[in-house]
Order: structure tokens, then C-alpha cells, then sequence
């Protein structure tokens, strides 16, 4: 659309391509707007919500109080729900299914719930950091004043890593503002965290603005209220059949502005009272439909859904005011090509240009279909795609299998549940080198999980494989070699954009060499058999590590303890 619509340049005059400040987005309802800005987001357009809208409705304003609310209540299983279920936590909400219904426990036991094991790998390690962290915050809830703990609790969860993209700058200003407003509170006198949160769930009925951004390049969001006095190049005028959603109250009292009378009508009553107040209304939307229909410069754009073919406008809605042939040419529009006229009651004729559809994907709410090479004549839009990043484990990166279950059933052995314990041991102990078998099976035995319910033959045949691995390990002097000569550091989380995509994964080891310019190696270990995807899966961590260690050598070694050969 930019390099095929121009506006006229506000200074110059001079025709240029669209940009996103020189757009606005203009609905009769308050609601409206998170549909478009999250749309935009996912687009990667910036966007901006005016005059006393969005705050409230914000995901990371809705993210703080579902924190705020869940370590004041943290025995409630709803407070619970809401904070997992934010970009604190991410859990899905198939993990929040099988966690259900004592989530809140869940949270706050000494031992992981025996439901953990059932979960997905992503869910598994958001919840076991989730547990860990809110242990830490619940014990200093009002002990530190809660603007604080707010701080720090967004600190150290890295929450603004969370809110990365078009929407940063308004998201950051946000946190800010609530921080604020926090503040002001606890300035007041001694408030507790409860306290807190219910007064900024009483401020949350009436909303308030985002806070203040440079908004220049941004499109524009807003009610036709709002955009009085305002002119933008572009405008779109959305939902116009959709109704306010105000409903009539069951006893109502009119004055007449004639006589001075009193009018009461009751239920479905219709009395002269409701009659002038429908009067009133239409009247002010027909003034609403005015303003809206000239805030645009240089074009605007008209838009409904339309039901079995036709524009049906609700109570209220700016289409209600819209003369009935005017109305019949958004049915007339789905079908053409091109254009449709209209003759208004003046019997002047208007040309009317339509947008063609652009189709979703079967199963898609808002990714856009393939269409053919753009018509100039027949629209002004070409489709958006949608940039929202997928989010893959390592295993789906490199086309492995994604082996999820850390369980054994029926006596059969879990390779996965071995490879996890000996994990744990080299996390816990290292390498240890002088130790006895005794040692080394009392160390995994003291690993297994409550959680991980195993058969008692089993369990010896676990702790036997998972013990002869660990041995192999330990026993292999290079690796001790490369082990040793430097600082360890075990599962390490990282994210890696690859190919559009943000992999996420956990490195088993790093040993960084001590010294200036010593390279960084990265020790995998592998319990099972070589596989192909082990090497892919050996070269994305060494892409991950060479963004954590720029400029520096990065060293790759697969470790087997079948043969104990590093490759």
C-alpha cells in the first residue's frame, strides 16, 4: 500500500508513500481497539492508543496485576492461573489444564507436582523457574515496600525482554507509569501488597491514557471523540455496525424539554421519554458519523462485517445513521471487482471504490492466504504478513524427535529419564573423579524425582545405566582435561534467532578457558547412541554461544559414554 497509495506531504504537498503516522483508526466503541493494535503488532507496525484508552487493557499492565494479585493471594488457585498465564510464565493452557486444579499448591510446594512430568518440555522448565522465583518474592511481600519488590521482580525475571517489539517503547512507559502510580500509593501511608492491588483494580474500572510516547511515526488509534479537531491523511472509519452495547435501564425518567413533565417508563414500556432520548441519540451519532467521515486528508476507508451478505448495523452503531441505499452497496461490494456507485437523495451520483477481501487461512484468526499479483485498479491493499516470531525448541529446530515423558511404564527402561539423571549429577557434582561405584549410585539415587514414579526393578536398572554413564564420563582424562581448565557452567539457557525463528534451548556445559583470549568450549553429553540430528543440534548451540561470546573461538564437543570419545 505505501508504494502504491501516496499522500500529499502536509509541508510540501509533494506526493510520497504512506506512512505509518499519517494513519488513523477511528471506531465508535472503547473496546475496539486492542483488536487493531494487536493485529498491528503482530505485523510489526507501530501503533499508538489516544486519550484515555489502553492502559488498563495493556498486556503488560493486565501482566503486573496478575503478578501483584498472586503474591498478595498466593493460596488462591485463580490469582494462581492468571499469573502462569502471563509473560511472566508462559504456560500454555493445555500445561495449565494438566497442573489444574491446585495450581496455587503447585506454586508453592516444597517438592515438584507429580503433574510436571506430564507437561511439555517448554512448560516443565517455565514452571520449575516460576516455582523457584516465586518462592523468593513470596518471602519478601510486605517486608520491602511493593513498588520495590515490582522492581525487582522485573528485574530479575527479565519481564523487558518479554515485551521486545513494535510495542516496546509504549509497553516500558507503561511499566513506568504503573511503577508510578505505585508509588504514589505506597507514599500515602503504609499500604500492604493487597491493598495495592484492590485499589488498582478499582482504578482499572474507569481506564485511563498509555502513557505519554512520541507517537509521530506511529499509526493512530482512537475513538471518533477523541479525534475532534484532528486530521490525518489517511483515515479508516472500522466497525461501523457495531452498537455501543448500551442497554436500556429497567426504570427510566425523562423530563420533556417542552412542558417540564416528567415521562417514566418501566421494562419494555415505550414511553415519549424513550422516544426523545432515541431522538437525542441518533442526533449525536449522525454528529459522531460527521466527524469521523471528515478527518481524512486525502482518503478514506469504510469498513464492516458483513452477515449472510448484508451490513446489519446494532444499537447505536455509526452505520445506523447510514441511509438504507448507501448501506445496500457494502452487500453490492462483496461481490464486485472494482467499484459501485451510489446516488444520494440529492441525486448526485458517487463512484465508490472496494477493497477486495483478503482471506484467511482455514484455522487462522489473522494471518493472511496467498492472493494473486496485486490489481492496482481493483484495491489498495496488498495482504500484511504476519511477523510474529515462532518460538521452537531445539528439538523441532533441527528436525529431532521431540522426546517428551520422564516416567517409566510397564518396566520398560527410559532412555530420556536416564539422560536426565545424569544430567543432574554432572550439574551437582562435576566430574568427580576419586569416587566409588557406591558413591556415584547413592548420588543418582538421591536425584530421582517424588515425581518421577518408578518401579522399584526399574529404579536399580535407572540407577545402574545412569551410573556406569557418569563413570564413563568421569573417567575420560580428555575430558577431564577440557573440564577443568576453565570456569563450568551447567544448563544453560539461551534464545537464537535462526531463519526468522527464535530457537530456544539448554546447553549441558560450558567451559570457559581462563586467560585472555581462551576459547569457550561446549561439552554435550549424550547417553544414548550417535544419531544424525546430534551434530545440527551441536552447531546450533555453537551459533548460540558465539552471540554470547563475540570474538571468541567456540569449541563444539560431543560426548558419547558408550565409547567415552569426544568428537
Amino acid at each position: 500500500m505505501a508504494d502504491e497509495t501516496p499522500v500529499r506531504d502536509r509541508t510540501s504537498g509533494v506526493p510520497r508513500p504512506i506512512r505509518p503516522g499519517d494513519i488513523a483508526i477511528l471506531f465508535r466503541t472503547r473496546e475496539s481497539h486492542r483488536e487493531f493494535e494487536q493485529a498491528l503488532e503482530r505485523r510489526r507496525l507501530p501503533a499508538y492508543v489516544y486519550k484515555g484508552l489502553g492502559f488498563f487493557d495493556a498486556d503488560e499492565i493486565k501482566d503486573v496485576l496478575a503478578l501483584l494479585w498472586y503474591l498478595a493471594d498466593p493460596l488462591s488457585d485463580l490469582r494462581a492461573a492468571a499469573w502462569l498465564r502471563s509473560r511472566f510464565v508462559r504456560i500454555s493452557d493445555e500445561g495449565l489444564r494438566q497442573l489444574a486444579p491446585a495450581l496455587a499448591e503447585t506454586l508453592r510446594s516444597p517438592e515438584p507436582p507429580a503433574a510436571m512430568a506430564r507437561l511439555e518440555a517448554d512448560d516443565g522448565d517455565a514452571l520449575a523457574a516460576a516455582r523457584s522465583a516465586s518462592s523468593r518474592w513470596r518471602g519478601l511481600v510486605d517486608r520491602i515496600p511493593p513498588a520495590e519488590l515490582l522492581d525487582l521482580v522485573l528485574d530479575e525475571s527479565a519481564y523487558l525482554a518479554e515485551i521486545r517489539g513494535p510495542r516496546f517503547q509504549q509497553a516500558r512507559e507503561n511499566l513506568k507509569k504503573i511503577r508510578a502510580i505505585i508509588r504514589r500509593i505506597q507514599n500515602r501511608g503504609y499500604a500492604t501488597l493487597d491493598r495495592i492491588a484492590s485499589h488498582l483494580d478499582r482504578l482499572a474500572v474507569g481506564d485511563d491514557a498509555n502513557a505519554a510516547i512520541d507517537a509521530s511515526d506511529a499509526v493512530s488509534l482512537m475513538t471518533v471523540h477523541a479525534a475532534k479537531g484532528l486530521e490525518f491523511p489517511v483515515v479508516f472509519v472500522v466497525n461501523l455496525a457495531r452498537g455501543t452495547g448500551n442497554r436500556r435501564p429497567p426504570i427510566r425518567i425523562a423530563t420533556a424539554e417542552t412542558d417540564g413533565e416528567a415521562s417514566v417508563a418501566v421494562g419494555d414500556f415505550q414511553s415519549s421519554g424513550d422516544e426523545d432520548q432515541a431522538a437525542k441519540e441518533r442526533e449525536e451519532t449522525k454528529r459522531l458519523l460527521y466527524v469521523a467521515v471528515t478527518r481524512a486528508r486525502d482518503r478514506l476507508y469504510l469498513a464492516s462485517v458483513l452477515k449472510d451478505g448484508r451490513l446489519q448495523p446494532g444499537r447505536g452503531s455509526l452505520a445506523e445513521v447510514l441511509p438504507p441505499s448507501f448501506l445496500d452497496r457494502f452487500g453490492e461490494a462483496a461481490a464486485a471487482a472494482d467499484a459501485v456507485s451510489w446516488r444520494a437523495s440529492s441525486g448526485a451520483m458517487h463512484t465508490l471504490r472496494v477493497c477486495a477481501v483478503t482471506e484467511l487461512r482455514s484455522g487462522s484468526d489473522d494471518t493472511v492466504a496467498p492472493r494473486a499479483p496485486h490489481d492496482h485498479g481493483a484495491s489498495d491493499f496488498l495482504p500484511l504478513e504476519d511477523l510474529a516470531v515462532p518460538r521452537l525448541p531445539v528439538a523441532a529446530a533441527i528436525g529431532g524427535d521431540d522426546q517428551g515423558g520422564m516416567t517409566l511404564h510397564g518396566g520398560q527402561e527410559s532412555d530420556r529419564l536416564v539422560g536426565t539423571l545424569v544430567h543432574r549429577m554432572l550439574q551437582r557434582e562435576g566430574l568427580a573423579g576419586d569416587v566409588t561405584d557406591e558413591w556415584i549410585a547413592h548420588a543418582a539415587r538421591s536425584l530421582i524425582r517424588v515425581d518421577e514414579s518408578i518401579d522399584v526393578a526399574d529404579r536399580d536398572v535407572l540407577i545402574d545405566r545412569a551410573a556406569s554413564s557418569y563413570r564413563a564420563f568421569s573417567a575420560h582424562q580428555e575430558l577431564r582435561a577440557i573440564y577443568l581448565s576453565g570456569d563450568t557452567f551447567h544448563e544453560v539457557p539461551f534464545s537464537l534467532a535462526v531463519d526468522g525463528r527464535v530457537v530456544r534451548g539448554t546447553i549441558d556445559c560450558l567451559v570457559v578457558r581462563r586467560g585472555v583470549g581462551g576459547p569457550v568450549t561446549v561439552l554435550e553429553f549424550k547417553t544414548g547412541r550417535p544419531r544424525p540430528e546430534h551434530q545440527a543440534q551441536a552447531n546450533l548451540y555453537r551459533l548460540a554461544v558465539q552471540a554470547l561470546f563475540p570474538g571468541t573461538d567456540v569449541v563444539t564437543r560431543l560426548v558419547y559414554s558408550g565409547d567415552g570419545t569426544p568428537s
